[in-house]
């Protein structure tokens, strides 16, 4: 026999394995899980024998098992030639726990080769969530941080009633879904405990999967008094979409410590209204990060237009109509040469570093405000940064981060 058939007893014949822990982010309850890969390889020059692969919780483990191809929870007697490879995936199903918040559950993968006894380490993080299908909420209702809030098609917020949202929730949109606001929305995050509205296929980490896979904030023409504070948007077609309304002194819309990334279409369309944004950062849209496309009166201070990603195909800022736009304090910075266009709109800019071909007077024109590290979407400024204490004085003393 050649020597990677002969199968050797001894003792100090030992698996090598791709990885020594399998970890599963925070997982729904009732939702499987994405499948996860270990690649078993046998380093020496003859074959083994794999006399076990099994669940140290067997029956009882969450994790489930697909070896050559098959669904098991346990195998007996497995033969893997030498310097050859085994692939063993991984899946998490996890049930209602009862908890309120995330919770881990741990288990391992046993291997026994002649007297040896190795494992892989699997670790999944739970959490409940409340199931919300389509159809309007109930008037004036809270969302409280104790479970996630998963939502399986379309949601309305009913003319003149409020959807309250307390700090820490995880609103979670399946595919095309979205959020329709007709009365008003009020989100209470906080800075060490963000609300976030993000996709719910545990994509997340892969950021070209998950663009656009769910529709984003839609605020109807009756919509009124929105306040979005410490709130994160990403992984959807537009983040926050406004359709026309009244053009008036009163804000229809404030942000406030607000993050919206990774847009498909637009992080802010607005075809008229009234927004105020403080401390928000919007990044990596493929069209524009903010699109007006009729008029209304908008107020940025203290926010970073961050248009960096490779799939952009628009400029970061584009003003149509006979609006007012007010920017102080900001950053507006991507990978084309003009980065911000208008036609009618009244502008007044002030203390702004701008990635343009006009001549702005009292901004900072065409230097690059060196992020940290844009590839890891840290948009902080460098200590180098010529943007650093060029701003006037606001009465925003906190930092977004």
């Amino acid at each position: 026999k050649p020597n990677d058939e002969i199968i050797t007893t001894d003792n100090s014949a030992k698996l090598r394995f791709s990885t020594d822990t399998i970890q599963f982010d925070t997982l729904l309850t009732t939702i499987g899980s994405v499948s996860k890969k270990v690649k078993i390889y046998n380093d020496s020059k003859n074959a083994v024998i794999i006399s076990k692969i099994e669940l140290e919780n067997g029956e009882n483990s969450v994790f489930e098992l697909i070896i050559n191809g098959k669904i098991s929870q346990k195998v007996n007697d497995i033969q893997l030639l030498g310097k050859d490879s085994l692939l063993v995936i991984v899946k998490a199903n996890l049930g209602d726990n009862n908890e309120n918040g995330p919770y881990v559950l741990r288990d391992a993968l046993i291997f026994k080769v002649n007297s040896n006894i190795q494992n892989v380490k699997l670790e999944a993080w739970g959490r409940d969530a409340h199931f919300i299908k389509n159809g309007e909420l109930i008037c004036n209702t809270t969302w409280i941080n104790d479970k996630a809030y998963v939502i399986s098609d379309s949601i309305i917020i009913p003319q003149d009633c409020e959807l309250v949202i307390e700090k820490g929730c995880h609103i979670l949109f399946k595919y095309n879904a979205k959020l329709i606001v007709k009365g008003s929305l009020k989100i209470i995050g906080d800075k060490n405990d963000f609300v976030r509205f993000f996709n719910d296929n545990d994509l997340s980490e892969v950021k070209e999967e998950a663009l656009g896979y769910w529709r984003g904030i839609i605020f109807t023409e009756t919509s009124k008094n929105n306040t979005l504070e410490y709130t994160h948007i990403e992984n959807a077609f537009n983040g926050v979409y406004c359709e026309e309304n009244t053009i008036d002194s009163i804000a229809d819309i404030t942000l406030k410590n607000v993050q919206i990334s990774n847009m498909l279409n637009t992080a802010i369309t607005s075809k008229g209204n009234d927004i105020i944004a403080q401390n928000c950062l919007l990044s990596n849209s493929v069209a524009n990060l903010l699109k007006v496309e009729k008029s209304g009166n908008y107020h940025f201070t203290h926010c970073t237009f961050a248009h960096l990603g490779s799939g952009n195909k628009k400029e970061a800022i584009s003003l149509v109509g006979d609006g007012k736009l007010t920017c102080i304090n900001s950053i507006v910075w991507g990978n084309k040469k003009e980065e911000f266009t208008t036609d009618n709109f009244q502008l007044y800019l002030n203390k702004n570093l701008l990635k343009t071909q006009q001549n702005i007077e009292n901004n900072i024109l065409n230097t690059n405000p060196l992020f940290v590290n844009q590839i890891i979407l840290n948009y902080e400024l460098d200590s180098l940064s010529k943007a650093i204490n060029e701003g006037i004085q606001t009465s925003i003393l906190d930092d977004l981060n």
